[in-house]
């Protein structure tokens, strides 16, 4: 046993926890700005705080090994976990699915921690299940990993209490700076993913929140970027764009 596995284990043995050393959290954590870096639990990091934001973030890797397939621990959370988070609670009065961030199809990964409440969002069926957005982007990430190499993964979830919209994000970033962004609005959960490309800029302006690092030289070098990638591509900056919630291309 390594360094790193018995430091992991003394961590898990202090706390009952299991520390993701080797799982890339801190790295991921430079992704996002300081007040959005959350706990790393298992193999992603995530955030959560409803109370005083309306913004959950998901940041986890895919691995090129990775495999995709049905998930066999949907009844991992207790029903105590679950009553204590509010989205979820929000979820059950919209008679929506408990939707998952950090992708729950990669079977080779830490697939418990993924079933975790702080891991899940109101998100409609039709977003959520076959044939929806979501769903086909969680396909999409396994292929791009296969065909790009370690893809590093932010999945968001934004609330507009004001308006009563929910917003859904994922960002795709790989070591070549190969990036997709693609945004999601709450009503819009059929259609191609091509028609829901966006950019990290255009996330920010519609959830009026920043919350990515601009130190970070991923996010620097691909933060105007809609998409550049071997199946969805279009130049960032690209003025037929815009920065508009599912626009087509």
């Amino acid at each position: 046993m390594g360094f790193k596995e018995i430091a992991a284990l003394g961590v898990f043995l202090a706390t009952g926890q299991a520390c993701a050393i080797d799982a890339g959290c801190p790295e991921l954590s430079d992704l996002v700005s300081e007040k959005f870096k959350g706990q790393c639990v298992g193999d992603y990091l995530t955030f959560r705080d409803f109370k005083n934001s309306s913004i959950t973030i998901s940041a986890y890797e895919v691995s090129p090994f990775h495999t995709w397939g049905n998930p066999r621990y949907r009844d991992y959370d207790s029903e105590v976990g679950l009553k204590k988070n509010e989205a979820l609670t929000q979820a059950k009065s919209l008679h929506w699915d408990y939707g998952h961030l950090a992708n729950e199809k990669i079977t080779s990964a830490d697939i418990k921690s993924r079933f975790l409440s702080f891991n899940r969002v109101p998100m409609p069926p039709t977003l959520n299940r076959s044939g929806g957005v979501w769903n086909e982007l969680e396909k999409y990430e396994i292929k791009m990993a296969k065909e790009l190499g370690p893809l590093k993964v932010l999945a968001g979830y934004s609330y507009n209490n004001d308006s009563k919209q929910h917003y859904y994000f994922k960002i795709y970033i790989s070591e070549h700076q190969t990036t997709a962004s693609f945004l999601i609005p709450g009503n819009y959960g059929e259609g191609s993913i091509q028609s829901h490309i966006s950019s990290m800029q255009c996330i920010e302006q519609t959830i009026d929140e920043s919350i990515f690092n601009g130190q970070s030289n991923l996010v620097a070098e691909t933060y105007n970027d809609f998409a550049f990638t071997p199946h969805v591509w279009t130049a960032g900056n690209n003025d037929r764009l815009g920065c508009e919630v599912g626009g087509g291309i």
